[in-house]
């Protein structure tokens, strides 16, 4: 059922038309330095608008004692302050992941409570975001963005996301 639901979602999203400044193809590299598989396609509706569908999964677990996976989906509406795909932006998101982790201490001392317990469970939620995408050239982006999750799980709501991007823009034509 799960399959067939991406599967419908990635056809209709295929059906739209994709042209240069109207498309970006995007994976989160934080994401993808922690193991997760993830993508993402963002969609310019208006002069400064855009909508971004972005997930990531991780299906694996490195060992009995630490676990960490998980999949997440986030669907975000950007206003761009300048001009879309390039300067500064402001966002609201929602966001959706089913989780297992815990046994990991992790790096500056944050999130110390996962060292020794396991967490499982759902996050829904949603939240604001901020960032700035710089245009290195025709073709490639790079993106920064910060956002602020309120999410009623065991996760703290506090908890913030950092993430960097590189974008694929098709070519002019």
């Amino acid at each position: 059922m799960k399959t067939r639901y991406v599967l419908s979602c990635l056809l209709l999203g295929g059906a739209l038309s994709v042209s240069a400044q109207k498309t970006a193809v995007k994976s989160n590299l934080l994401s993808a330095a922690n193991g997760a598989l993830n993508a993402g396609v963002e969609y310019a509706f208006g002069l400064k608008s855009t909508f971004d569908l972005s997930g990531s999964i991780r299906p694996w677990k490195r060992s009995e004692g630490y676990v960490n996976k998980y999949w997440l989906i986030q669907p975000e509406y950007r206003y761009w302050t300048c001009q879309k795909f390039n300067g500064s932006f402001w966002g609201a998101y929602l966001n959706g992941a089913q989780f297992n982790v815990g046994g990991k201490k992790m790096p500056f001392g944050l999130f110390p409570w996962l060292k020794e317990h396991r967490y499982a469970g759902w996050l829904a939620g949603g939240g604001i975001s901020c960032g700035y995408n710089w245009m290195l050239n025709d073709h490639w982006n790079i993106e920064t963005s910060v956002g602020n999750i309120n999410a009623p799980t065991c996760v703290p709501s506090y908890w913030k996301k950092a993430i960097i991007t590189i974008s694929a823009l098709p070519k002019h034509p």
